[in-house]
């Protein structure tokens, strides 16, 4: 890089003019600076930020498994009434769970997108098995 690069110089005129034979962009320069600047005042990443919870996917696995209980059981109750419901809640609990747990630990590896392929093939693969029975 050269030590008086075409963007940035310090010879200025009396009237503060550029003088920098090829031109530059000194004023454009600064502006952008001071947007750099703002920005960094502003940063989320410099905003406080309340740690979550040790427990924060469980508790979000819960409040998402309320949700499609409610759903299930609102929109479909004949499927919610074939079922033990207490049962059929505590395994969509752990599937839930047990889901974010995966994705989050492949989003801190960075395979997220890779975990959810791989998600979507198991889910192919045993819908294509036979269906199961319910023994009375």
């Amino acid at each position: 890089m050269p030590d008086n690069p075409i963007w940035s110089c310090d010879d200025r005129g009396p009237r503060g003019e550029c003088r920098n034979p090829h031109g530059c962009h000194c004023d454009e320069i600064a502006g952008l600076v001071a947007q750099v600047e703002q920005l960094e005042r502003t940063c989320m990443a410099r905003l406080p930020m309340k740690p979550l919870p040790e427990d924060a996917v469980d508790l979000a696995a819960h409040a998402i498994t309320a949700e499609v209980a409610h759903h299930i059981k609102t929109m479909y109750p004949a499927a919610a009434q074939a079922v033990a419901w207490g049962s059929c809640k505590r395994s969509l609990a752990g599937v839930i769970r047990n889901g974010m747990r995966r994705l989050g630990d492949a989003a801190e590896r960075g395979e997220m997108e890779a975990e959810i392929r791989a998600m979507r093939s198991q889910r192919a693969r045993e819908d294509e098995g036979p269906a199961p029975t319910l023994s009375t």
